[in-house]
């Protein structure tokens, strides 16, 4: 059963997450009807927690809506791992939001994205590895990422939603900060977002190999700072900042 999460972010933002959990199965007894004869109860009661599910979020929007919030991020994790992704954004549209689909385009088909405009959706943000195909696959971990992210971006800048490209980098790719721009230009976004890699996780025990250069930072402070030709519609994190241990 779904449970879920929610936060509020700065005013008037808000920000809500949805994750999987498990529930236990009630165990059986000899006397319970044989299972042919329970199937038609179990599907009723697994339909009524869908639809407890599915009124929960509805019931929050609502909510968070009178409290003044303006947005929600449908995020992750993957929110195209949910199969309720669709009725999410339809409960978050009718209570006045604006929704913001914050994804890595791969577990996102054009069908889905078809039904998830239908809902409402305003706007999707799609992360970004590399300008190089080849890079950005294997940052991904993922054969077709690159290929697969294109494809998507594409089809939102089609159904004339509103495309953001996030640039995530680090050691390996913060050469190409000026090439990923251009891509994320080339595709489409209105807004280009470029953020480092969160240092929690095995990103913190990796820090070493991903923790770009101050040189390496310079340089690409240089191509995006206000006046470079890859400046207009960037939006950019804090910087690295280097100290003395």
């Amino acid at each position: 059963m779904a449970c879920l999460a929610s936060a509020l972010d700065q005013p008037p933002r808000g920000v809500i997450e949805f994750r999987n959990g498990a529930q236990a199965a009630r165990p059986a007894r000899r006397a319970d009807p044989p299972r042919s004869a329970r199937l038609p109860v179990l599907l009723e009661s697994a339909c009524a927690r869908r639809e407890r599910g599915r009124a929960r979020p509805v019931r929050v929007f609502g909510e968070a809506a009178g409290l003044g919030v303006l947005q929600v991020h449908l995020s992750g994790g993957e929110p195209g791992a949910r199969r309720d992704l669709v009725d999410i954004t339809a409960g978050a549209h009718a209570a006045g939001l604006y929704t913001n689909l914050i994804t890595s385009a791969v577990g996102i088909t054009d069908k889905t994205l078809g039904a998830l405009a239908e809902a409402g959706l305003d706007h999707v943000q799609i992360s970004i590895q590399d300008s190089d195909a080849a890079s950005a696959d294997h940052i991904a971990g993922y054969d077709g990422a690159f290929a697969r992210k294109r494809a998507l971006a594409a089809e939102v800048v089609r159904r004339k939603l509103l495309l953001t490209v996030n640039a995530v980098v680090h050691r390996a790719n913060i050469d190409r900060i000026g090439g990923m721009v251009e891509l994320a230009l080339a595709l489409g976004a209105s807004r280009v977002e470029i953020a480092h890699v969160q240092y929690y996780g095995w990103a913190l025990k990796n820090r070493a190999a991903l923790m770009p250069s101050r040189e390496q930072v310079a340089r690409a402070t240089a191509a995006v700072e206000p006046g470079s030709p890859n400046s207009r519609a960037v939006r950019s994190e804090a910087p690295y900042v280097y100290r003395r241990m």
